[in-house]
């Protein structure tokens, strides 16, 4: 794996791990919270 793709990977991690934050401290249900952040509900759960 080289340097660029590392540092995407990590990055992607990261944003992740802020929305899944983000979604957990909403007080919303996941599928609404979705819905509203424009994210498919299938790649959220996934992405946990």
């Amino acid at each position: 794996m080289d340097q660029v793709t590392k540092v995407r990977k990590c990055l992607n991690r990261e944003e992740w791990k802020f929305l899944i934050k983000e979604c957990r401290s909403s007080g919303m249900t996941v599928t609404a919270w979705c819905k509203l952040n424009g994210i498919c509900e299938q790649t959220y759960v996934s992405a946990k």
